[in-house]
């Protein structure tokens, strides 16, 4: 399943690079981008693990953006 996300209060471009890369790891993850400039992420994975990556994917943003928020 791919789909699109929108990463509130994210300001820091270089966070946004690390943070993409750390997510990229995440069991299930097939890929996963995030844009800066329209601070979207869109991630692709296997269906049945949707819940559990975006709550590693949010512990692994807050820990870089404490501010910054996925939003479904």
């Amino acid at each position: 399943m791919k789909k699109r996300y929108i990463l509130e209060n994210l300001e820091c471009a270089n966070c946004a690079a690390i943070m993409e890369e750390k997510i990229s790891k995440l069991d299930g993850v097939k890929s996963v981008n995030i844009n800066f400039f329209t601070t979207k992420m869109t991630l692709e994975f296997d269906d049945d693990l949707e819940s559990e990556i975006l709550d590693k994917a949010q512990d692994i943003i807050t820990k870089l953006e404490p501010n910054t928020k996925v939003v479904i």
